[in-house]
């Protein structure tokens, strides 16, 4: 039987999973990956213990029996991570994580202030942010001279494992665009850019769409992880385009809200299309592309009100009654899509004497129902939106949760369950032995079982009630920008 792995390079865990040609998952696996914060701003990972190590103990706990019958595997990265290689592959240091790494601020505030908008507006869509990978290789150069110019490639996350596998190197055109490297619409690296900064594009590995094929597993490899010699490796791509994969959500048209750590989104069209403060450029399938980007809140900030309002359950009985009259905008270390400014902050208003924990907790859950409606109401500006969302991620989980998001923003969610980005490079693997028909027609037989998918309509009186709360924190987030 053949199989087909996909492996997800995420920031807390490396997850597995494999599935059989029609589809059916055999085994899942997830390892712990712990990131080292050596200066306050600096988020970095050893990637040969945390990266290739948590590859092979997932391989591991999937078994050999499985990955030996392996014909296809594709990798998934943090999107925006990556680490300086010299020329056999062998990191010259640790990994510089994504947007919450901010060391590279003194860099792309430069460029923001030195370039016009238009120049930055086709690399980075609006400005050079903390998420952008161009101004950490800068600050690289200028900080660590000696390492820049033994640097081989610079690889992202997903990559430093593929080509271990392969012994060559590729940088996915979704991943490059989400990272601020390539021009947008063209899908090609900026020459002429990279020559003003002086970045040597010679260290940028090639760039491919996520389900081209990028080698075969080397006997090398093989020895090292018992998938087979030979295997199909394919380019893979972001998180955030894997877990689109995971539920059907890449074709035009679609809008998939990833409710992780941030909240991320993917709206996927037919055509090049610009919208300031959003990411742009080229998507999963040749020929696609997506708007969206990552914003402040999700997980991370509903995790730090918990802590510190000393909730102990992400669900709580509050959430059945109706609108607060609170405000919070969660803008927890600045705020990113739409707004991309680093310096706006955590704003709570409307309490009084008779507030209590339930009442806030309750609260920041609308916050996500309102920056949802923001983020489709720009959106709406350059496309028609779809009558749903497909939604995963952690959060996705908490039916409530998703109950107050769709109430607010008036949308009806898909939330595929028990799948994940792994799921999602599993299928891109399968899709190097079968059409992209047969992905399409494993995931409507997924979507027709009712114990895959929970589909959630919004409550339209209850939508009514939250327009006032809507109109507040547009207002509330005008406010700020002024402030700052």
């Amino acid at each position: 039987m053949d199989i087909f792995l996909g492996i997800d390079v995420g920031t807390t865990s490396i997850k597995a999973t494999a599935i059989n040609e029609s589809g059916v998952i055999l085994a899942t696996a997830q390892v712990p990956c712990v990131m080292q914060t050596p200066k306050p701003g600096y988020f970095e990972i050893d990637a040969p213990v945390q990266w290739r190590g948590g590859f092979l103990k997932a391989l591991g706990i999937l078994g050999g029996d499985v990955v030996a019958s392996a014909r296809a595997i594709c990798v998934s990265s943090v999107c925006a991570s990556f680490v300086p290689v010299d020329e056999t592959g062998l990191p010259l240091r640790n990994a510089i994580m994504y947007g919450i790494d901010t060391r590279a601020a003194p860099q792309f505030e430069r460029w923001n202030r030195d370039f016009a908008p238009e120049r930055r507006s086709a690399i980075a869509g609006n400005s050079f942010t903390s998420h952008s990978v161009l101004p950490k290789i800068l600050w690289l150069k200028e900080n660590e001279p000696e390492i820049y110019a033994r640097t081989a490639q610079f690889v992202e996350s997903s990559n430093y494992i593929t080509s271990f596998l392969t012994s060559r190197y590729a940088w996915d055109r979704p991943s490059a665009a989400g990272g601020h490297m390539i021009d947008v619409e063209r899908g090609e690296y900026p020459t002429a850019f990279l020559n003003e900064v002086g970045i040597d594009k010679a260290k940028l590995p090639p760039l491919s769409y996520p389900l081209d094929i990028l080698g075969e597993v080397t006997a090398d490899a093989s020895a090292a992880t018992r998938i087979p010699m030979g295997a199909s490796v394919l380019v893979g791509a972001c998180d955030v385009n894997a877990e689109a994969f995971a539920c059907g959500a890449f074709d035009p048209g679609s809008l998939l809200l990833v409710y992780g750590s941030t909240l991320s989104t993917l709206f996927t069209i037919d055509s090049f299309k610009t919208l300031p403060g959003f990411l742009t450029g080229p998507s999963v399938l040749a020929g696609t592309y997506r708007l969206g980007g990552a914003s402040s809140s999700g997980g991370r900030y509903l995790d730090w009100v918990r802590k510190t309002l000393n909730i102990e359950l992400l669900s709580d009985p509050a959430t059945d009654m109706g609108p607060t009259g609170l405000l919070m905008l969660p803008f927890l270390d600045g705020a990113r899509i739409p707004h991309q400014n680093p310096d706006y902050k955590v704003l709570w208003y409307g309490m009084d004497s008779s507030t209590t924990r339930q009442n806030l907790w309750k609260a920041a859950m609308e916050a996500m129902g309102c920056e949802l409606s923001v983020l489709l109401q720009r959106f709406s500006e350059v496309a028609r939106l779809p009558t749903f969302a497909y939604v995963t991620g952690g959060l996705a989980s908490n039916a409530q949760f998703l109950r107050v998001v769709s109430d607010i923003s008036g949308l009806a969610l898909r939330h595929f369950k028990d799948v994940n980005a792994a799921f999602g490079d599993a299928l891109m693997a399968l899709s190097s032995a079968k059409d992209l028909e047969h992905i399409r027609a494993i995931l409507d037989d997924r979507r027709k079982n009712p114990a895959n998918v929970e589909d959630i309509e919004p409550d339209l009186p209850k939508f009514a009630q939250y327009d006032t709360m809507r109109r507040q924190y547009q207002l509330a987030a005008e406010l700020i920008s002024k402030l700052v």
